[in-house]
């Protein structure tokens, strides 16, 4: 007896799965108010500083290598209004660094993300201008989600790949 309810409910997820699938790529296609070409994936590679020092009345810092920051733009076929999954982890000196993901609306000319952390939100902005992701925000996402050193205004990520 087990063993055919076991059976029975797997077939029950799959049929659930791929419902869930269809309705996903059909709701995509009518709902796609964000323009296809902001999907994909930006980034650039950054160096590992850490330990800053004066030399010669400088301050330079102890690159250790590089890292990757990243924004990751999704098109989300769940929702209505067409917009996007928003993952962005950007990292600066010292070991400190901004992350943070939510779902972004096409708004006018620019993708508006509002993030909540705990009760808190924010408002980030994401232009796409000759391949490239600008970020800015009104202040509250860089208290809520980066370190002392990182912020998001005026980043600028190139575009690698699309999705």
């Amino acid at each position: 007896m087990r063993s055919a309810r076991h059976l029975i409910f797997l077939a029950l997820r799959a049929l659930l799965v791929l419902t869930l699938f269809t309705a996903s790529t059909i709701s995509s296609s009518q709902a796609s108010k964000s323009p296809k070409h902001i999907f994909g994936l930006y980034g650039e590679r950054v160096p590992l500083c850490f330990n800053g020092q004066f030399e010669n009345g400088k301050f330079k810092y102890d690159c250790e290598g590089e890292v990757a920051n990243t924004l990751l733009v999704l098109p989300t076929a769940t929702t209505s209004d067409g917009g996007a999954w928003v993952d962005i982890n950007l990292h600066f000196h010292s070991g400190h660094g901004c992350s943070i993901q939510g779902h972004g609306k096409w708004v006018g000319d620019h993708l508006k993300v509002e993030p909540r952390l705990d009760a808190d939100t924010c408002e980030l902005q994401i232009h796409f201008k000759k391949g490239k992701a600008i970020l800015s925000e009104d202040g509250r996402c860089r208290s809520m989600s980066c370190g002392s050193r990182g912020g998001y205004n005026g980043i600028s990520l190139l575009k690698r790949g699309s999705i």
